[in-house]
């Protein structure tokens, strides 16, 4: 992708490396240096906020989203704060579906009150549009910016509420009859 020189680094995780390389980057209308690192799977895991005894209770309890623990040994969060103190953008290279599109708004958690911050409504982070790897998407990705998807990403999470909520009372309700 660079076409030229290309620097690695280490960040702060032991297992993301960071690519660095100077490259045209379209929404900024000019040369800029290009920082690539990968983060594979979810950053946040959703549970209860509470114990809750009677499975019936389930339906009704709060949720929350918490980093998962898999994240915190590999220290992938600050790896991403730590990039993103150094980054005036962000583009995110993730499946097409909207699984991609809630780990997108994951990793914007994560990095947004870390980036560099312009005056004004100019839009810093964008994701990029292909629907398989292969070298032509992956080429022409960086002209196929575009925003990401709060409704898909807002679906993806109800539908994950309901499965964390059905597992557990149907597993608890299971327990229960058996014992």
């Amino acid at each position: 992708l660079s076409g030229g020189r290309m620097r690695i680094r280490k960040g702060q995780s032991r297992v993301c490396m960071v690519y660095e390389f100077i490259k045209y980057f379209p929404p900024a209308g000019q040369r800029m240096k290009i920082m690539v690192s990968a983060v594979v799977g979810h950053v946040f895991g959703l549970d209860f906020d509470g114990k809750y005894h009677d499975p019936e209770q389930l339906y009704a309890a709060n949720t929350v989203k918490t980093i998962e623990d898999t994240t915190r040994k590999l220290r992938i969060v600050e790896h991403l704060q730590d990039l993103a103190s150094e980054s005036d953008y962000m583009a995110l290279w993730l499946d097409c579906d909207r699984e991609g599109e809630n780990i997108c708004f994951e990793v914007m958690k994560c990095m947004q009150h870390k980036m560099k911050k312009f005056s004004g409504s100019k839009q810093q982070i964008f994701r990029a549009k292909f629907s398989a790897v292969t070298e032509k998407d992956i080429r022409t990705a960086m002209s196929n910016l575009g925003s990401p998807n709060k409704h898909e990403s807002d679906a993806v999470e109800a539908r994950q509420e309901m499965d964390l909520k059905v597992g557990v009372a149907f597993t608890r309700f299971q327990t229960k009859y058996f014992q």
